[in-house]
């Protein structure tokens, strides 16, 4: 798992690439986080070596699934024999495996994915700076989510765990948050798509990576916030379970028959 296209090219095709030296009809797996569009652009430079190119971004039901192998892969193959002979592999890397189209279709998907959990950790920080201003209690605050209609994964996994601890130590960095949502706004733009929250939220948590290390963990995003409200949020001292009633008083509710 490579940090982006612009790596996983260069390993592939550069200078001392290794696109090379493979076999032709090698699969090549990329899990980064990438440019649908440079993508498909890679896919054909290897077919010009023979190299099969299978694109399966990662994202999680929580925080580190993919230690245990349990990652959710949202694949784009332009070859569904090629899909079918990676599979296998695939499977041992998640628990959910979504073949979502031709090359490009991945990593689609994958920004679209980001580009809603970022909405969610900035909304997240300026709400725990403004209640906490108002007299609220962070931690209280996510727990009223968390069952209520403001649930999201933030809530219930890193902003919960990582952010309100003060540990910062999520796994996914905040510079590559801010390079995800450049690639959001690249596809919004090619699909003609009028909006400007992606630039708003990469300005936002780009701001906010200035204010603390440059590898900083996407949760630090609060500390960001912090120093420039001159805040400092309460910290929760020891992540509370979440009752196993709450999972399975939504489950009724959502599957619910109309």
């Amino acid at each position: 798992m490579l940090p982006n296209g612009k790596i996983v090219k260069e390993a592939l095709l550069g200078e001392i690439g290794i696109a090379r030296a493979l076999k032709p009809g090698t699969i090549i797996i990329d899990t980064s986080s990438s440019s649908p569009f440079d993508t498909i652009a890679l896919g054909k430079k290897l077919a010009q070596h023979s190299l099969e190119l299978i694109e399966a971004p990662i994202t999680q039901t929580y925080m580190h699934a993919t230690d245990h192998g349990e990652s959710t892969l949202m694949v784009g193959s332009d070859k569904k024999e090629v899909y079918e002979k990676a599979s296998p592999v695939l499977r041992t890397m998640g628990s959910y495996v979504f073949l979502m189209g031709p090359l490009g279709h991945g990593h689609a998907m994958k920004t679209i994915n980001n580009y809603v959990m970022a909405s969610s950790l900035v909304a997240l920080c300026d709400s725990v700076i403004a209640g906490q201003k108002y007299g609220l209690d962070p931690q209280q605050m996510i727990d009223v989510l968390n069952v209520g209609t403001g649930v999201n994964f933030q809530t219930l996994d890193p902003f919960r765990r990582d952010a309100l601890t003060k540990r910062y130590s999520s796994g996914f960095g905040l510079a590559l948050l801010v390079k995800d949502l450049g690639i959001t706004q690249e596809f919004m733009v090619h699909n003609k798509v009028e909006t400007e929250l992606p630039g708003l939220l990469r300005a936002y948590l780009s701001e906010a990576l200035g204010r603390v290390d440059p590898m900083a963990d996407h949760t630090a995003a609060l500390e960001g916030w912090e120093k420039k409200s001159g805040i400092s949020v309460k910290r929760t001292e020891k992540v509370k379970d979440i009752p196993r009633e709450d999972f399975e008083h939504r489950l009724r509710g959502l599957n619910r028959k109309e």
